[in-house]
């Protein structure tokens, strides 16, 4: 939801009602995922040796 660039009010309220998820704990969510966003680097592509 935040990859797509709505507002987090718009977000936490989705978010509540897809998942049964108070309004707070929605935003909760959304915050813990907006820090997260930016310490995740991109995984590299593995190799499968057999």
């Amino acid at each position: 939801m935040l990859a797509k660039k709505i507002g987090m009010a718009e977000a936490a309220l989705v978010l509540s009602r897809e998942s049964g998820l108070s309004l707070r704990q929605a935003y909760r969510y959304l915050e813990v995922a907006k820090s997260r966003e930016r310490l995740l680097p991109a995984p590299q592509p593995s190799v499968t040796l057999s």
